[in-house]
């Protein structure tokens, strides 16, 4: 007799949004737009629009020179270098001759097309920061490099038709990953100035996930679940990031890192060896070790081979289990070598949760002077001529930079995406077709990501109104009840008229579309409130977060869900 086979995938999945880590300085979406909007108007000098972007003044200062350098003035296009462009290179390249500083200019110049992404948002559906969508700048650069078409634009004052080239969209694009990873590095490093409470916050967030999960595993493995069997080794959440940056994804692997070796452990089989913890990226890619002086290659894990690290018939070290975490458009760790097109991943230097060199080193010397660590001859020599963005692929050695960082929007214009990111998304796709439980984390689910909307109102409709159930957690009302809201009181609270237009009712209302009223809850003071008590990460919130009564409604996944509520912290 055939037995029905049905694979086990994580209950609970998180879409991790921009709106996630907003109390840690990151910049939303909405803010990337606005803060583009700012710095392209001529209204203002250089510096007042610098100054109202960048808040901490020596990465303001460097950010100011860069865009001098890269022509922010459009009749600096004319002549390179004009006086003003010259002292900025001398400025941020001190180390480098003049002919070197030149070099270097021109170089960074034809590589990101900062004068020409101005030109773009200027024509972008907008008629002030608020307006401005960074969906659209996407849109009009992916439409037009994707057909390879170029088009007019105007100068600053409506005068000076330009054509701009297909050539030229591609290094305007430069220009904007540029931005992007250059306000990911300032909001980081204002967030370790100026915000370490909050930090600590996500902290022990991350911890409690970590012991959470080892919990759960020892449990499933007294439960008599083959070590080798998705049941055990599979963590029953899974993360959909949809940032760019690493920041959730470092907090987990130092928190893995942290209980891996702590001496409560769990102790499993016989003889007894450590329960370890790890995540699966869906994609084999390699990532720069961390802690290391060469840059050679670390593998993540990934299902293959803890299924041979948990062979009880073999002698290992440990036993694992993994996390699924998607990066579904990209991430700002990334770099895709020009050479072999294998993908690398960058984590910094040094193994701390408050790590300075998270982040992919900025193309300026005084922005990384102070954790730039050069790990090999071929990443010393680019350095010392003004190349602090360069990383060697790990597979390869071909230098990468800044420009060679995939990053992806969930445009109308897509083009046809890197092979990783596919895999990834394929992936992905399973895992929310098989998800219990949505958690929507500072995510709106916006009416143009297509692919999510339409794929989960295609799982509602199979499972005719019984599909996943919805936990949506947007927004900071610090008014809001320090609850979660349903049903009724939820539809009242929505309704007021303070906060009928916020995001919070936008995705209340999204969500129930997709997975009906009475299976979507909120809660409106949004992250970190939602897991912490008393401004500190609360085991009994994270539990209630991941697991509600309302989601699990067969009797194994309630059992599993209800096996975590009674053993994660009975110590």
């Amino acid at each position: 007799m055939q037995e029905s086979y049905q694979p086990i995938w994580p209950e609970t999945v998180i879409f991790w949004g921009a709106g996630a880590t907003r109390a840690l300085n990151m910049h939303t979406t909405a803010e990337l737009g606005q803060a583009l909007y700012c710095l392209v108007q001529q209204q203002q000098t250089l510096q007042e629009r610098v100054q109202n972007v960048f808040a901490l003044p020596e990465i303001r200062a460097c950010v100011g020179d860069l865009l001098i350098i890269l022509g922010d003035d459009e009749r600096d296009a004319l002549q390179f270098p004009s006086a003003e462009q010259t002292s900025a290179l001398k400025r941020q390249f001190p180390s480098l001759s003049s002919e070197q500083r030149l070099l270097r200019g021109r170089e960074l110049r034809y590589t990101y097309a900062w004068g020409t992404l101005k030109q773009l948002v200027r024509v972008c559906p907008c008629h002030n920061a608020q307006s401005l969508r960074l969906q659209d700048v996407f849109n009009l650069l992916d439409m037009h490099i994707s057909s390879r078409h170029g088009f007019h634009v105007y100068g600053s004052q409506g005068r000076g038709q330009r054509f701009v080239t297909p050539e030229a969209l591609v290094l305007a694009r430069n220009a904007l990953v540029l931005l992007i990873g250059l306000l990911h590095f300032h909001d980081y490093q204002q967030t370790l100035l100026c915000d370490q409470n909050v930090y600590r916050q996500y902290i022990g967030f991350a911890e409690l996930l970590a012991r959470l999960m080892q919990a759960e595993g020892e449990q499933l493995y007294q439960e008599g679940h083959s070590l080798t069997d998705r049941n055990f080794y599979l963590f029953s959440y899974a993360v959909i990031h949809m940032n760019w940056d690493t920041i959730l994804l470092w907090l987990l692997f130092n928190a893995h890192r942290k209980f891996n070796h702590a001496q409560d452990v769990p102790l499993l089989n016989q003889p007894a060896v450590p329960l370890t913890l790890f995540h699966d990226l869906s994609y084999f890619l390699g990532v720069r070790k961390v802690g290391a002086s060469d840059p050679n290659i670390w593998y993540p894990v990934n299902e293959s081979v803890v299924q041979r690290l948990n062979d009880s018939r073999l002698a290992c070290s440990q036993r694992v289990r993994i996390g699924k975490f998607y990066f579904p458009h990209g991430c700002s760790g990334w770099r895709e070598c020009p050479s072999c097109g294998k993908l690398t991943m960058y984590l910094g230097n040094d193994w701390c949760y408050d790590s300075p060199s998270l982040f992919a080193p900025p193309i300026l010397p005084l922005l990384s002077a102070n954790w730039r660590q050069p790990r090999s001859l071929e990443e010393h020599t680019a350095f010392q001529e003004g190349g602090t963005d360069a990383i060697q692929c790990t597979y390869c050695g071909t230098l990468t930079e800044l420009r060679h960082t995939p990053l992806v929007m969930q445009t109308s214009f897509k083009g046809q995406y890197p092979p990783f990111l596919e895999e990834i998304q394929r992936d992905m796709r399973i895992a929310l077709e098989k998800a219990e439980h949505i958690v929507m984390m500072g995510y709106t689910l916006p009416a143009d990501d297509v692919i999510y909307r339409s794929l989960l109102a295609a799982r509602q409709k199979r499972d005719h109104g019984q599909g996943p159930y919805c936990s949506v957690v947007v927004g900071r009302q610090t008014q809001a009840p320090d609850r979660w809201l349903y049903d009724e009181e939820l539809t009242d609270y929505i309704r007021q008229s303070e906060v009928c237009q916020s995001d919070f009712a936008a995705a209340i209302v999204a969500a129930r579309d997709l997975f009906g009223s009475d299976r979507v809850r909120g809660y409106a003071r949004g992250i970190p409130a939602v897991f912490t008590q008393a401004e500190k990460a609360s085991e009994e919130r994270v539990l209630d977060l991941l697991y509600p009564q309302q989601a699990f409604s067969d009797i194994f996944r309630e059992a599993r869900a209800n096996c975590r509520k009674n053993t994660i912290f009975a110590n």
